[in-house]
């Protein structure tokens, strides 16, 4: 098996060739993480000044397979003149625009959102791709005078260049085109629906493109975000696990290999913790409107239906639901949730309750310590 280290077009790290050798070069990589790339360059390598700092791109190969690709963020310089580089991946790019507060799906931005057609969590992770892009990418007015199909075409709306859907010769004269930066991203494959194909998100702060997609997105409805080279292009899938990429031909994107005793397996460790339990729950909906349509401080709750027994071991009293079973054990340990696309009190309790199943389970987390076999047979 060989790696290979490149920045830009430069080979750093060859595990096969003497003349190119980093120092302890660590590649860490965890799910919906940034992944981190850690070498030490020496004096002697011939291509020890060609590594900038935020502009260089480098990538990680394992045999054929692009394994990271990512920017440098930092170069410390030792006693003897050797640098230690830290990379970060492409998904810090995320960090680095800004989304201004939104109202989804009331703002007048989003006026084209179509629930018949759009899958609303698809509609808005392009959204927040858009307003990415519109920060790092250079556009211009486009010099067509006919549609060309082949062209993407995007049009300015409130500052922020998003894609055209169906682009017409009438609104040529208004259309721009799009000279890509290395910190572009794409949107991929977006496996992850909405029951009810709703979503209500909003913000009145000045937060990053990757904390809107993780706060608004991921932390509901979980999966995982992956992120791939395409021809060059970052591309940013969302999938629900990883036993599938989302595309037709369904690829597996797990390592089938099996992890036994006395094979691969060097370490096992296991970790119960009950920091997250919860007994018992207090969910808000949707902001209350007032009779002219304004949104109020006040959030739906489930106070307004009947009091009494939901299932075995679980009550409803007032605003809230109780396991009886577990706070009998462990006491009333409560939590406030907020769901801000529920509209009604039914579905404001349905969500409670599936949330309590989950939170009343302890955390049983393995971790293990394993060799990839390839390693040592390529047959395998």
């Amino acid at each position: 098996m060989q790696y290979k280290i490149f920045c830009d077009d430069y080979c750093l790290y060859d595990s096969q060739l003497d003349d190119f050798q980093v120092g302890h070069p660590t590649l860490k990589q965890e799910v919906n993480c940034v992944d981190e790339l850690k070498f030490t360059i020496y004096p002697s390598h011939p291509y020890f000044n060609n590594i900038s700092k935020l502009s260089s791109i480098v990538t990680v190969y394992r045999d054929d397979n692009l394994i990271f690709k990512g920017r440098v963020i930092s170069s410390n310089q030792g006693f003897h003149n050797e640098k230690e580089i830290t990379c970060e991946g492409v998904l810090a790019f995320l960090l680095d625009t800004i989304i201004r507060p939104f109202d989804f799906p009331n703002d007048d931005q989003f006026s084209d959102l179509d629930y018949s057609t759009d899958n609303v969590i698809e509609y808005f992770l392009n959204w927040v791709i858009d307003c990415h892009n519109s920060q790092v990418d250079l556009f211009h007015l486009t010099s067509d005078t006919e549609i060309s199909p082949a062209k993407t075409y995007y049009m300015k709306i409130n500052n922020i260049y998003r894609k055209v859907k169906s682009p017409v010769i009438e609104g040529i004269g208004s259309y721009y085109e799009i000279t890509k930066s290395f910190k572009h991203i794409s949107l991929g494959n977006v496996v992850a629906t909405d029951p009810n194909n709703y979503l209500a998100r909003s913000s009145i702060e000045f937060l990053s493109s990757k904390e809107i997609i993780y706060s608004r997105i991921l932390d509901t409805y979980g999966g995982y975000f992956i992120v791939k080279d395409e021809n060059g292009v970052n591309i940013l899938d969302y999938i629900e696990d990883f036993t599938s990429d989302g595309t037709e031909s369904g690829d597996k994107l797990v390592c089938t290999q099996k992890i036994e005793f006395g094979s691969n397996l060097i370490e096992l460790t296991q970790v119960v913790d009950g920091a997250d339990i919860k007994t018992g729950i207090i969910p808000l909906g949707a902001r209350i409107e007032d009779s002219e349509g304004h949104q109020t401080d006040k959030c739906l709750t489930i106070e307004s239906l009947p009091d009494g027994v939901l299932s075995e071991g679980i009550i409803k009293t007032g605003d809230h639901i109780l396991n009886t079973t577990l706070s009998e054990n462990y006491g009333a340990i409560y939590e406030v949730i907020k769901w801000e696309d529920v509209n009604t009190t039914e579905n404001l309790q349905n969500k409670a309750l599936a949330y309590l199943a989950d939170s009343v389970k302890f955390k049983n987390a393995l971790t293990i310590k394993d060799i990839d076999l390839k390693l040592t047979d390529d047959q395998i």
